[in-house]
């Protein structure tokens, strides 16, 4: 070594380096630089344990004393007292000096930093200058290249024109062109193209993200699952909002209120396996009871565009738990591809009249639900109007499935109760008591269109789909019971006088019994009916065309030879009609009458009849009228014989067709 009085040990060259990054933002400086001893006239000096000073950059004298925090590991948790810096290597004391060695080091954040060196004659060295991470606040503009494995902390900026290859976290904020090798870059961000992202660090949850949208509208990605002791939505005050949530579980100790034109969207609904692209949200042990876990809108007049998607909801059994309640979502709002799960209350409940607020014109599509509730009273899709008010009902509810697991059976699949309007499409259902319930209170359901309903399995109900007296024009197409099934009827109508019980035709050897079309209520009909088959009726009532005339009927000369026969007493509104015929003073043999219809047949070959039902006339053997003329609009028939003269009457009634 050169002999001089000048210490010419190490120097901490150009000291410190960054060592490797143990921890997201925590660095670890010192290790590779120990502190040695050097040879000075007369003798040896020792520098071993020396006492360090970190300090803040720049130092303010030498030895420092601005001390910058350090600490004990590198969580950066626990701070270090600013007189005993030090950690040595495998320990988390804090000391002062470098150990017998000379080997010493410290835990800092990101930042810039001065040390000096103190050794045990006095004497003092420094400062020495080091930069770990990139400090938050700075810009990086390009184009530039980050590669390797390294880690870049703090609040960056990325400009167009950059590669990026390493580990980013955040908050970054990317913009432009900016490269990123695939496969080998991990980056935590906040905002990429105006999407906030749930980061842990800026936005440390879901409730932060939805209050930085502001009074716009924005987008939001979450994949990071939390617990929910609050709506997170409560410090929404923008305009619409979509949130994308990843696969995960978040647990629920509180109810989430999706405002108006705000989506909700997860990963998939799935199984009960988070790890397999789903999205769950379970109601953990302080989530309220007799609650819904998700409500759609806050109770406000006409909340439009409210959603939830892609996700699954797992009541956990809490009691009276339910999947979703709304009493005001609306058009472009409702369940889409959703799963519910171990609920002791209703799937899904929709108040349609509630108040000055009704939920209506909404939909549901996609919908399984899988009760452990045990009550008849507790259903599937509950879609509740008011005793005084029969609300606008949805625009559509298709592919519904629900199925009990509980001990015993549960209410409705889906209970129509006191609505106005809706479509039904592909309903299935098993252990209920019935799969589709028109439900009346007080005033009943109408104008419903119900297709493809299912019900299967053991332990069920008696009707496949009921009508409750006081529902009204209830349409039903292709109502199943399915195989195994212990349900007895397929259709039950108690809104008909009298009831009607429809079992179903028989198929596939007793395994399924089905119904094509039923109708209750009135139907009508404007344009020609056809049937290729029987049709069969308690009755079939031809009152609805115009009303017969006297004027419509022509009789010939031979029923007033003499004199002037007329027609009077006309009754009947078209199908049917009977008149009475007055002859003339004298008649003539086979006179004739011409009927032209106030109703014109669907065709010209209808045949008609034309009999005599009574009068003053003397009755003969083998008297009666024979329609010599099918037409369409004008048939006619002529009187076999020769009518009684003198102002008799006959008794005559027309009818055409079956």
């Amino acid at each position: 070594m050169t002999k001089s009085k000048a210490i010419s040990f190490w120097i901490f060259c150009v000291l410190l380096l960054v060592g490797s990054s143990a921890h997201a933002q925590s660095f670890r400086i010192g290790d590779s630089y120990p502190i040695s001893s050097s040879l000075t006239a007369p003798g040896v000096i020792s520098t071993l344990q020396a006492t360090i000073s970190i300090c803040n950059f720049p130092a303010n004298s030498v030895p420092c004393t601005n001390k910058a925090t350090t600490y004990s590991s590198v969580t950066l948790r626990t701070p270090c007292p600013t007189s005993t810096q030090v950690v040595l290597t495998r320990t988390n004391t804090c000391v002062a000096q470098s150990d017998a060695r000379g080997n010493w080091g410290a835990w800092v954040p990101t930042g810039n930093y001065d040390s000096t060196v103190t050794i045990s004659t006095g004497q003092s060295f420094g400062p020495y200058t080091v930069s770990v991470g990139i400090p938050a606040g700075s810009t990086i503009t390009g184009p530039i290249t980050i590669s390797g494995a390294g880690t870049v902390t703090g609040a960056q900026n990325a400009n167009g024109g950059d590669t990026l290859n390493g580990t980013f976290t955040g908050p970054t904020t990317l913009t432009g062109n900016v490269t990123a090798t695939a496969g080998q870059n991990s980056f935590a961000l906040f905002n990429l193209n105006n999407i906030i992202y749930v980061d842990g660090i800026k936005y440390a949850n879901l409730a932060a993200a939805l209050t930085a949208c502001g009074s716009g509208t924005c987008w939001i990605i979450d994949t990071l699952p939390e617990t929910f002791n609050a709506n997170p939505f409560a410090s929404f005050s923008g305009n619409g909002c979509r949130v994308d949530f990843g696969a995960g579980l978040w647990t629920l100790n509180a109810q989430v209120i999706v405002p108006v034109r705000c989506t909700a969207n997860g990963a998939g609904r799935g199984d009960d396996n988070p790890s397999t692209m789903n999205t769950i949200f379970k109601a953990g042990g302080s989530f309220p009871i007799n609650m819904a876990m998700f409500r759609l809108g806050v109770g406000s007049t006409f909340e439009q565009g409210v959603r939830l998607e892609n996700l699954a909801m797992d009541c956990n059994n809490v009691t009276g738990c339910q999947g979703v309640y709304s009493n005001s979502v609306n058009e472009e709002g409702g369940l889409f591809r959703v799963k519910i799960a171990n609920n002791l209350g209703h799937c899904a409940l929709f108040d349609m009249a509630a108040g000055s607020n009704f939920a209506e014109n909404f939909s549901l599509n996609d919908v399984e639900c899988f009760p452990t509730a045990t009550s008849t009273s507790v259903h599937g899709i509950y879609l509740r109007g008011a005793a005084s008010f029969a609300g606008v009902g949805p625009k559509l509810v298709s592919n519904i499935t629900v199925v009990g697991i509980g001990v015993s059976v549960l209410g409705d699949a889906v209970r129509a109760e006191n609505i106005t309007g809706g479509s039904f499409i592909g309903l299935h259902g098993e252990k209920v008591t019935t799969v589709f319930h028109c439900a009346a209170n007080t005033l009943g359901s109408r104008a419903l269109s119900i297709e493809n309903v299912v019900g299967t399995s053991t332990s069920t109900g008696t009707n496949v789909a009921l009508i409750d007296s006081g529902c009204n024009d209830i349409d039903l197409r292709n109502i199943i019971r399915g195989n195994g099934t212990t349900f007895t009827n397929t259709i039950q109508d108690n809104a008909s006088s009298p009831t009607v019980t429809v079992v179903g035709t028989n198929n596939f050897t007793g395994q399924t019994f089905s119904t094509g079309y039923y109708h209750a209520g009135p139907v009508f009909l404007n344009g020609l009916v056809t049937s290729n088959a029987a049709v069969r009726a308690i009755q079939q009532i031809a009152d609805q065309g115009t009303a017969c005339t006297n004027g419509e009927l022509a009789l010939s000369a031979g029923w007033q030879s003499t004199g002037s026969a007329t027609v009077t007493a006309v009754a009947g509104n078209g199908q049917t009609c009977s008149w009475t015929i007055t002859t003339g003073t004298t008649t003539a043999a086979n006179p004739t009458v011409t009927d032209t219809l106030t109703n014109a047949l669907p065709a010209a070959t209808t045949v008609c009849e034309l009999n005599i039902h009574g009068g003053t006339h003397t009755a003969a053997a083998g008297e009666g009228f024979q329609q010599t003329t099918l037409s369409a609009t004008a048939p006619v028939f002529t009187f076999n014989g020769t009518p009684t003269a003198g102002g008799t009457t006959y008794f005559v009634t027309r009818r055409c067709g079956p």
